[in-house]
């Protein structure tokens, strides 16, 4: 390398950061200057739509706001460079990702009054910068996005495999986000309910999980085959969900019916990779799963905790993909058993429903064409786009409409 190269290198790191400076202050003149409503979304880090439902969900409401007419601003706390190619495509869609400022009380003293919603996303990004953007933004609503009670999770998980709890700690920090905010986001109405029923004067809305509909034609009964589960591993009741199913649920199974359970997701952890096998295949991260999706007979999806919504399941449902899940898993999806999934719990009743799915060709094609029209109806783009647009009707418009 010549010893040009550092030099050159820091020329264009600062060409960079004076760019990045231009379009902040074009952003911030042209937000204070319209009367479109301007929301800032605040999160840990930019959302990789391809690594997790949450961060598809959050990808989606970034975009949504943005063709409702929008001024976006995505503020991370923890990742304060880029991310592409993730970072680049908010930015074509017209959203500006802000990583100028070296923290948010700067960020916040240079926009001070410019935002009308302020979306704070998740517990940590919340408890982080509530205060100071109560401070900064006055006349903005500040939502809280719980994406899921954490606490509920943590208790459950001590309730299934016992051990240590984080449930206390959790349950003070997002009692007090909800309390210091003026609207709660969950992705059920079932959580809805559990944050009133904490803070009775809580506002709440519902912002579910969002995939788009497979635009392919699903593949008939006699072209698919094996077992499917996609979940990332860095979430434990997924880890705990595929140990459950392979060491309680596969081998009755298999004893029915010759097909392999495929486990895809990112990170996963050395207890999983153990428990590949014949009959088992585990692939780690696939950026895209539509295919696996297509091909697979069956979705099973066994977990035995966890909170909110499962994504998982709505991606399944979305491809046609019949699905066996738990009474967990189906928690505030208003799935009803047998039409738009086969619910059931413990090890001989799931099996069961696998095996039962696996070889009926009508009940599969029914369920293949319900969980396909449900998915479209409730959890699609459009479907979350009118939710959105509710919600500035609530945060932005009215009060937009008060104003002397």
């Amino acid at each position: 390398m010549s010893r040009r190269a550092p030099l050159q290198a820091g020329v264009h790191t600062n060409v960079a950061r004076a760019e990045t400076r231009l379009r902040q202050e074009w952003a911030r003149k042209r937000m204070r200057g319209t009367s479109a409503p301007r929301v800032l979304v605040v999160d840990v880090v930019i959302p990789a739509h391809d690594r997790g439902a949450g961060h598809l969900r959050l990808t989606w409401i970034l975009r949504l706001l943005r063709s409702l007419g929008c001024h976006v601003t995505l503020f991370t706390t923890h990742q304060r460079v880029r991310r592409d190619p993730y970072t680049k495509q908010l930015e074509r869609l017209g959203i500006e990702v802000e990583l100028s400022a070296e923290s948010f009380s700067a960020f916040a003293a240079t926009r001070g009054g410019v935002y009308d919603l302020v979306i704070l996303s998740g517990a940590d990004a919340a408890a982080s910068v509530i205060d100071e953007a109560r401070r900064a933004f006055p006349a903005a609503s500040i939502l809280y996005d719980s994406i899921d009670l954490h606490f509920l999770r943590q208790g459950r998980r001590a309730d299934v495999v016992g051990g240590p709890s984080e449930r206390d700690y959790w349950h003070a920090k997002e009692l007090a986000c909800i309390q210091r905010s003026d609207f709660t986001a969950t992705v059920t109405e079932t959580e809805a309910q559990i944050v009133r029923s904490l803070v009775p004067a809580a506002r709440t809305v519902v912002l579910p999980v969002v995939y788009e509909p497979d635009r392919a034609p699903r593949l008939p009964y006699d072209a698919t085959s094996d077992l499917l589960f996609v979940g990332g591993f860095l979430h434990d009741p997924n880890v705990d969900a595929v140990e459950y199913f392979v060491r309680e649920v596969l081998p009755p199974v298999r004893e029915e019916i010759d097909a392999r359970l495929w486990v895809i997701g990112q990170h996963p952890p050395e207890e999983i990779r153990a428990l590949e096998s014949a009959s088992v295949v585990v692939t780690g991260h696939v950026p895209d799963v539509g295919h696996h999706l297509r091909r697979a007979r069956v979705f099973v999806s066994p977990v035995r905790y966890g909170a909110g919504m499962k994504g998982k399941n709505v991606h399944a449902m979305a491809h046609g993909l019949p699905l066996v899940t738990t009474t967990i898993g189906a928690e505030g999806m208003d799935l009803v058993d047998g039409q738009h999934a086969l619910i059931r719990d413990g090890a001989q009743a799931f099996a069961a429903a696998v095996v039962a799915l696996y070889r009926d060709p009508a009940l599969w094609s029914r369920l293949a064409i319900s969980s396909r029209e449900v998915a479209r109806t409730r959890w699609s783009p459009a479907a979350m786009r009118a939710r959105l647009d509710g919600l500035l009707d609530v945060t932005v418009r009215s009060r937009a409409a008060r104003r002397p």
